[in-house]
């Protein structure tokens, strides 16, 4: 269900039950942190390998009640973002690896992949980050890396930001519990609008 999710599907909108108001997917995955995802283009041969996705977010937010359009930037000075374009590199049964091309650098120093695996009590996802060019030791790609973490973390602590990350990323990985079933239901039999139900702290 995980490659279903990734496989096209995080584009579009649905009608949340609660309030009855339609929400990008991609903010019902996570409605505090996440602002925007688009596909920018589409990959090879109709898949997703290779396809590039623009996404906009925030690493724990400190707005708890979530983005709201409309928000005056200064409002969002002091944030942990990301506002990259990820390019596919696999997408298949067993996961998704995503490399990501950072503002101001030809090269996509920083990669995530999620390896997933079907278990008695449901999902196993293991997501590894890497934030710079793992083994690098020359000159040229310790500058590299150097860069690359300096943008991840937004000028900060890049430790400090993985660590941010690393709870986003549980929070909205836990998250599709909630609404992923549903949604996959809901589209087999035709509803494009994908009513579902969504909910995750908001602190």
């Amino acid at each position: 269900m995980l490659r279903f999710w990734f496989d096209g599907n995080v584009d579009g909108e649905m009608v949340h039950p609660v309030d009855g108001k339609t929400y990008s997917r991609y903010l019902v995955w996570h409605p505090r942190d996440h602002i925007e995802q688009r596909t920018v283009s589409p990959g090879r041969g109709g898949g997703q390998e290779g396809a590039k996705w623009f996404i906009n977010e925030f690493f724990l937010s400190k707005k708890t009640e979530g983005w709201v359009r409309g928000d005056d930037a200064k409002e969002w000075s002091d944030q942990l973002f990301t506002k990259v374009v990820l390019t596919v590199q696999k997408l298949d049964a067993s996961g998704l690896s995503l490399a990501f091309q950072l503002p101001g650098i030809g090269a996509k120093p920083v990669s995530l992949t999620h390896e997933w695996s079907t278990t008695p009590e449901g999902a196993a996802l293991v997501s590894t980050m890497y934030i710079g060019v793992p083994n690098g030791d020359d000159p040229a790609t310790k500058a590299l890396n150097s860069i690359a973490k300096s943008i991840f973390a937004c000028g900060g602590d890049a430790e400090a930001a993985a660590r941010a990350w690393q709870l986003h990323c549980l929070e909205e990985m836990g998250n599709t519990k909630f609404f992923l079933p549903q949604l996959y239901a809901s589209l087999v039999a035709g509803d494009t609008a994908g009513s579902v139900g969504a909910s995750i702290p908001a602190q």
